[in-house]
């Protein structure tokens, strides 16, 4: 029995004991009836609500995005559809499930890569021979040239691939 159910017999229950013509079968005993068939009624639904959570702690999580993305390919990182390969919290392969986002503003020009799950990691881009530094957090960018077209940015478990000369 569903509980909001359990909850209306209890009611009417309730209104039925104090009303003026149950007044004959308190006497007779009523009271002890009622009171044990709210009892009995509240009780049905317990079982279910244990069953429907232990349901759902059983049902698996979604599959995360980056899980089920095709592996990124050297040579999709030039593709200019605003994606970018990515390998985040430690994964060994790259998929292109990260975007790309280029702006200019007062602190100079910036890029910012976000993550499927809604995370994000800004960088300034610096003329000094760095490239990129790290915008916000104590965490340092660290940039690994891959080949003459392909670097490679990571920060902490993080691991980005972009090409080495972006256009503006």
């Amino acid at each position: 029995m569903p509980n909001w159910l359990n909850k209306v017999a209890l009611i009417m229950v309730a209104v039925h004991m104090f009303s003026s013509e149950s007044i004959n079968l308190i006497s007779k005993g009523g009271t002890a009836f009622a009171l044990g068939l709210a009892i009995l009624l509240t009780g049905c639904g317990v079982g279910a609500d244990r069953e429907e959570q232990k349901a759902a702690a059983e049902e698996p999580p979604p599959p995360d995005p980056a899980a089920t993305a095709p592996e990124a390919k050297p040579e999709q990182v030039f593709e200019d559809d605003g994606k970018l390969s990515c390998a985040l919290a430690g994964a060994d392969k790259f998929t292109r499930t990260c975007v790309l986002d280029k702006l200019s503003d007062e602190n100079g020009k910036q890029m910012i890569f976000r993550h499927p799950d809604g995370g994000f990691r800004r960088f300034l881009v610096v003329t000094d021979g760095r490239g990129l530094v790290s915008a916000d957090g104590a965490d340092e960018a660290s940039i690994s040239i891959l080949d003459d077209k392909i670097i490679e940015v990571a920060v902490n478990d993080d691991r980005y691939q972009l090409p080495a000369k972006i256009e503006e």
